[in-house]
């Protein structure tokens, strides 16, 4: 069963559907992609610990909540995007170790 999953450089607008069928995955990297939003199929992954999306183009408007709502993820990685603010729900997610939300234009952070 597949544990890490690495999709770098392969010039993805999207995560294929296909991924949060994976209910083993407990690493997954998407970095360098194109990314500019993030459908909730990631929330159907009960096993994830690591989701690393560096150097996208991720805005905070098209994170869904619900992807905090994993207990299990402990590192998350969303420097060099566009983000403005916090994602909204990312205090839902208690077991969060590592937080990497440099190299954006964040202007608010929630209190």
């Amino acid at each position: 069963s597949l544990r890490w999953l690495k999709m770098n450089n392969a010039k993805l607008t999207t995560i294929p559907d296909e991924i949060g069928r994976l209910q083993t995955l407990e690493h997954l990297t998407v970095k360098k992609n194109n990314l500019e939003t993030i459908s909730s199929n990631l929330t159907q992954m009960p096993c994830l610990r690591t989701l690393n999306l560096r150097y996208n183009n991720l805005s905070h408007e098209n994170i869904p909540t619900q992807v905090f709502d994993n207990e299990e993820l402990t590192t998350l990685d969303l420097s060099h995007n566009k983000l403005k603010q916090v994602p909204e729900g990312l205090l839902k997610c208690k077991s969060l170790l590592v937080l990497n939300l440099s190299h954006n234009q964040i202007e608010m952070v929630p209190s």
